[in-house]
Protein backbone atom coordinates (compact mmCIF):
# COMPACT_ATOMS: atom_id res chain seq x y z
CA UNK A 1 0.00 0.00 0.00
CA UNK A 2 1.42 3.36 -0.98
CA UNK A 3 -1.44 5.60 -0.05
CA UNK A 4 -4.01 4.25 -2.51
CA UNK A 5 -7.48 5.07 -1.32
CA UNK A 6 -6.21 8.04 0.64
CA UNK A 7 -6.05 11.55 -0.69
CA UNK A 8 -8.14 14.26 -2.27
CA UNK A 9 -11.83 13.53 -2.20
CA UNK A 10 -11.58 10.29 -0.17
CA UNK A 11 -12.89 9.75 3.35
CA UNK A 12 -11.03 7.04 5.24
CA UNK A 13 -11.98 5.25 8.42
CA UNK A 14 -9.79 3.18 10.72
CA UNK A 15 -11.10 0.70 13.30
CA UNK A 16 -11.03 1.50 17.00
CA UNK A 17 -8.42 -1.18 17.65
CA UNK A 18 -6.34 0.91 20.02
CA UNK A 19 -9.09 2.49 22.09
CA UNK A 20 -8.35 6.09 22.99
CA UNK A 21 -5.34 6.37 20.71
CA UNK A 22 -7.41 5.63 17.60
CA UNK A 23 -8.06 9.32 17.07
CA UNK A 24 -4.32 9.99 17.32
CA UNK A 25 -3.75 7.19 14.84
CA UNK A 26 -6.32 8.69 12.46
CA UNK A 27 -4.50 12.03 12.65
CA UNK A 28 -1.20 10.26 11.95
CA UNK A 29 -2.65 8.53 8.87
CA UNK A 30 -4.04 11.86 7.68
CA UNK A 31 -0.72 13.66 8.17
CA UNK A 32 1.19 10.89 6.41
CA UNK A 33 -1.15 10.13 3.55
CA UNK A 34 -3.52 13.05 3.14
CA UNK A 35 -7.28 12.97 2.73
CA UNK A 36 -9.80 12.89 5.52
CA UNK A 37 -9.19 10.13 8.04
CA UNK A 38 -11.50 9.34 10.95
CA UNK A 39 -11.85 6.73 13.62
CA UNK A 40 -14.81 4.42 13.02
CA UNK A 41 -17.80 5.19 15.25
CA UNK A 42 -17.70 4.05 18.85
CA UNK A 43 -18.96 0.55 19.51
CA UNK A 44 -22.33 0.21 21.19
CA UNK A 45 -25.21 -2.25 21.41
CA UNK A 46 -25.89 -1.95 17.67
CA UNK A 47 -22.35 -3.03 16.75
CA UNK A 48 -22.98 -6.73 17.38
CA UNK A 49 -26.45 -6.56 15.82
CA UNK A 50 -25.14 -5.06 12.58
CA UNK A 51 -22.35 -7.62 12.26
CA UNK A 52 -24.36 -10.71 13.26
CA UNK A 53 -25.95 -11.46 9.85
CA UNK A 54 -22.48 -11.71 8.29
CA UNK A 55 -20.91 -14.01 10.89
CA UNK A 56 -21.04 -17.73 11.57
CA UNK A 57 -19.98 -17.69 15.23
CA UNK A 58 -16.40 -18.85 14.68
CA UNK A 59 -14.99 -15.31 14.56
CA UNK A 60 -13.05 -13.73 17.39
CA UNK A 61 -14.87 -10.87 19.08
CA UNK A 62 -12.58 -8.09 17.74
CA UNK A 63 -13.67 -9.05 14.23
CA UNK A 64 -17.32 -8.63 15.25
CA UNK A 65 -16.55 -5.15 16.58
CA UNK A 66 -14.51 -4.04 13.56
CA UNK A 67 -17.16 -5.26 11.11
CA UNK A 68 -20.06 -3.79 13.07
CA UNK A 69 -18.36 -0.41 13.43
CA UNK A 70 -17.59 -0.23 9.69
CA UNK A 71 -21.21 -1.15 8.96
CA UNK A 72 -22.20 1.82 11.15
CA UNK A 73 -20.15 4.07 8.87
CA UNK A 74 -22.23 2.78 5.98
CA UNK A 75 -25.41 3.95 7.74
CA UNK A 76 -24.20 7.55 7.97
CA UNK A 77 -25.96 10.09 5.78
CA UNK A 78 -22.64 11.32 4.37
CA UNK A 79 -21.55 7.80 3.33
CA UNK A 80 -20.64 7.61 -0.37
CA UNK A 81 -19.17 4.22 -1.35
CA UNK A 82 -17.11 5.64 -4.23
CA UNK A 83 -15.40 8.11 -1.86
CA UNK A 84 -14.94 5.79 1.14
CA UNK A 85 -11.89 3.81 2.20
CA UNK A 86 -11.71 1.45 5.15
CA UNK A 87 -8.13 1.09 6.43
CA UNK A 88 -7.80 -2.31 8.03
CA UNK A 89 -4.24 -3.50 8.69
CA UNK A 90 -3.46 -7.18 8.31
CA UNK A 91 -0.83 -9.71 9.30
CA UNK A 92 0.13 -13.26 8.55
CA UNK A 93 0.31 -16.19 10.91
CA UNK A 94 -2.33 -18.15 12.77
CA UNK A 95 -4.28 -15.16 14.08
CA UNK A 96 -7.61 -14.55 12.37
CA UNK A 97 -6.73 -10.86 12.14
CA UNK A 98 -5.20 -11.62 8.76
CA UNK A 99 -8.69 -12.50 7.46
CA UNK A 100 -10.55 -9.39 8.61
CA UNK A 101 -9.94 -7.48 5.38
CA UNK A 102 -11.02 -10.32 3.11
CA UNK A 103 -14.15 -10.89 5.15
CA UNK A 104 -14.94 -7.17 5.04
CA UNK A 105 -14.59 -7.19 1.24
CA UNK A 106 -17.02 -10.12 1.03
CA UNK A 107 -19.55 -8.28 3.20
CA UNK A 108 -19.21 -5.14 1.08
CA UNK A 109 -19.85 -7.20 -2.05
CA UNK A 110 -22.92 -8.78 -0.45
CA UNK A 111 -24.22 -5.29 0.35
CA UNK A 112 -23.50 -4.02 -3.21
CA UNK A 113 -20.86 -1.65 -1.87
CA UNK A 114 -17.83 -2.92 -3.83
CA UNK A 115 -16.90 0.70 -4.56
CA UNK A 116 -15.70 1.03 -0.96
CA UNK A 117 -11.97 0.49 -0.99
CA UNK A 118 -10.37 -1.68 1.68
CA UNK A 119 -6.70 -0.81 2.21
CA UNK A 120 -4.72 -3.32 4.25
CA UNK A 121 -1.19 -2.30 5.19
CA UNK A 122 0.64 -5.43 6.26
CA UNK A 123 2.90 -6.45 9.10
CA UNK A 124 4.80 -8.64 6.64
CA UNK A 125 6.80 -5.61 5.49
CA UNK A 126 6.64 -3.66 8.76
CA UNK A 127 3.82 -1.52 7.31
CA UNK A 128 6.38 0.13 5.02
CA UNK A 129 3.68 0.39 2.35
CA UNK A 130 2.69 3.49 4.31
CA UNK A 131 6.13 4.96 3.58
CA UNK A 132 8.69 5.86 6.23
CA UNK A 133 6.85 9.06 7.05
CA UNK A 134 3.63 7.12 7.64
CA UNK A 135 5.33 4.53 9.83
CA UNK A 136 7.02 7.28 11.85
CA UNK A 137 3.76 9.23 12.39
CA UNK A 138 1.87 6.10 13.36
CA UNK A 139 4.64 5.08 15.76
CA UNK A 140 4.48 8.52 17.40
CA UNK A 141 0.69 8.18 17.78
CA UNK A 142 1.04 4.82 19.50
CA UNK A 143 3.85 6.02 21.79
CA UNK A 144 1.96 9.19 22.72
CA UNK A 145 -0.95 7.13 23.98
Amino acid sequence: MTGEGVGEGRVCYIPQILGGSTRLLAAAYQAALGGEVYAAPDSDASTDQLAAPYLNGDECYPQVVVLGDFLKVMQQERFVPERTTFVLPTSGGPCRFGQYGEHLKAVLAERNAEAVEVVSPTFDNGYLGLGWRGVRFIWWAIVMD
